[in-house]
């Protein structure tokens, strides 16, 4: 069962856990070894399945997705800033675009009726929304029924981003929507800074710990704004603003429970982001390595140069070659590689950009080209992997390769988008820029990056590796 389940995608994820768990359940008596204490042993029955594929004559890595628990969905912990500068986004002359993505992004999660869905509202405090998610979904006025919780004239961020983090468990997603805006109190005499630096202070101080083991994806979103908007330097009124702001969802969960997301079928809509009403653009900090790509080398792709043949005991799936040597005409070696990249919460335009990715190996080896698949690149006799991957990689040495580890690694690092989004002055309401950026964004930003650099031992984190091995 176990081999029926996992073979062809090398996953096992929450739906194949269930089946799992209830053959289990059902032969208590013979399965005695995957239980303890009258439950079933999580860690036993996955070393089990990855001993089972470490084992065969092709060995196989399998990723576990969602595993560890039977619920059938994830639970959702949404929390809702309510500032000075959060309320304009759902004024009476607003079109509603705010109010619509939140709407919608909640009405797709599975499971969004359940009990174990909390809300909650945060400004200088965490508080739990005194009604349900279905009851906030339907209110016409979200700020008004609020009002009464915590004090709307200061967001600690600190707290709030502790809350959503640290906090956040095993099988639950933790969701914060906010405009981002780091403004501590007293901020009107002091120096932005003052201001910025604090800001990466506090948050190198709550993501020091968790970040190994959490993903954060941020969406950056915009929407009509109508009311007083407060800058650094004049909290105490404010200036009236009527036009486009942006806003962000900062969604946390276990690098398991985010890879989820992509893998399991269920929540196919939930994360169509690109789809929400004000959707911009997205990033994902990422530490351990969400993602684990299926890749081969193509062994009769119309790019490849030279002479070479596959490493025995490999099957379909290959990702190491014997006997390599240089194309007698071009005098150099071309090899095609098949990479599945779809379903990552990672802009296409930079999955593709060979700018983006290093490699890594005592020859000079270099990707010429990431190109879409074509039917024409996958040899007959691997015709199993004809609709796994999405794309090629090209990659190219003019120099004999003997003996060599290739290690192709795609950097994890802070795009474009976040410095072109960011302001390090917001005092004037009428300027170009106004419209389209936040004060300070890029220092916040800058503060969670260094953070999961630093689980990087220091070095850029990655998303992904593939590695071959080349042998003369």
């Amino acid at each position: 069962m176990i081999v029926q389940l996992a073979e062809k995608d090398q996953t096992i994820d929450s739906n194949d856990w269930q089946k799992i768990t209830e053959f289990l359940d059902q032969n208590k008596a013979k399965m005695r070894d995957y239980f303890k204490d009258g439950k079933i042993d999580t860690e036993e029955v996955i070393e089990h399945i990855k001993e089972l594929f470490g084992k065969r004559r092709k060995p196989m890595e399998i990723q576990f997705v969602g595993v560890g628990s039977t619920k059938p969905h994830l639970s959702i912990k949404f929390y809702l800033e309510r500032s000075g500068s959060m309320t304009p986004y759902d004024a009476p002359d607003c079109n509603g675009e705010f109010k619509a993505a939140i709407v919608k992004l909640l009405n797709r999660a599975p499971g969004a009726d359940d009990e174990d869905n909390v809300l909650f509202v945060v400004n200088s405090e965490v508080n739990k929304y005194p009604a349900g998610i279905q009851h906030f979904i339907k209110d016409n006025n979200i700020f008004m029924s609020t009002k009464d919780l915590g004090d709307p004239s200061f967001t600690d961020f600190g707290l709030i981003l502790d809350e959503i983090l640290n906090k956040n468990k095993s099988g639950e997603l933790s969701i914060l929507v906010s405009d981002m805006i780091y403004s501590p109190r007293n901020a009107a005499d002091l120096n932005p800074q003052r201001i910025f630096n604090s800001a990466e202070g506090m948050v190198n101080n709550v993501f020091k710990n968790q970040v190994k083991s959490k993903a954060l994806l941020v969406l950056k979103m915009m929407a009509s704004y109508s009311g007083p908007y407060y800058p650094y330097n004049y909290q105490s009124k404010g200036r009236a603003y009527k036009g486009n702001r942006p806003y962000y969802f900062l969604i946390v969960g276990d690098n398991a429970d985010i890879a989820r997301l992509s893998t399991d079928e269920k929540y196919a809509d939930f994360i169509d982001f690109k789809s929400l009403v004000g959707f911009e653009s997205m990033y994902l900090f990422d530490a351990s390595g969400v993602y684990s790509p299926a890749y081969s080398l193509l062994l009769k792709s119309k790019d490849t140069r030279g002479r070479f043949r596959s490493s025995r005991g490999q099957g379909q799936q290959i990702t190491s070659l014997d006997e390599v040597e240089p194309d007698r005409n071009s005098g150099d070696i071309q090899l095609a590689m098949g990479v599945n990249l779809e379903n990552m919460f990672i802009d296409p335009t930079y999955l593709t950009d060979i700018a983006n990715y290093v490699v890594e190996s005592s020859h000079p080896v270099k990707i010429k080209a990431i190109r879409p698949i074509a039917e024409t690149d996958i040899d007959p006799n691997q015709h199993e992997l004809k609709d796994k991957f999405t794309h090629v990689f090209i990659l190219t040495t003019d120099k004999a390769i003997n003996n060599e580890e290739v290690n192709i690694k795609l950097i994890n690092k802070l795009p474009g988008w976040v410095a072109a989004s960011s302001s390090d002055d917001d005092t004037n309401l009428s300027s170009s820029g106004f419209a389209s950026t936040t004060f300070g964004l890029k220092y916040i930003m800058n503060g969670i990056y260094d953070s999961y650099k630093k689980m990087s031992n220091g070095s850029q984190p990655v998303y992904f590796t593939l590695t071959l091995k080349i042998n003369k």
